[in-house]
């Protein structure tokens, strides 16, 4: 199995991204939650 450390940045990124974007859409929920509260 040959790993270019490019790929592995390329595949680190992708994931930081993805975790990003679940982490931005759960702190949109709660905001959404708390403004429905209100």
């Amino acid at each position: 199995m040959n790993i270019h450390p490019q790929d592995s940045a390329h595949a680190f990124m992708e994931m930081a991204a993805a975790g990003a974007t679940l982490y931005t859409l759960a702190d949109w929920e709660e905001t959404q939650g708390q403004a429905v509260a209100r």
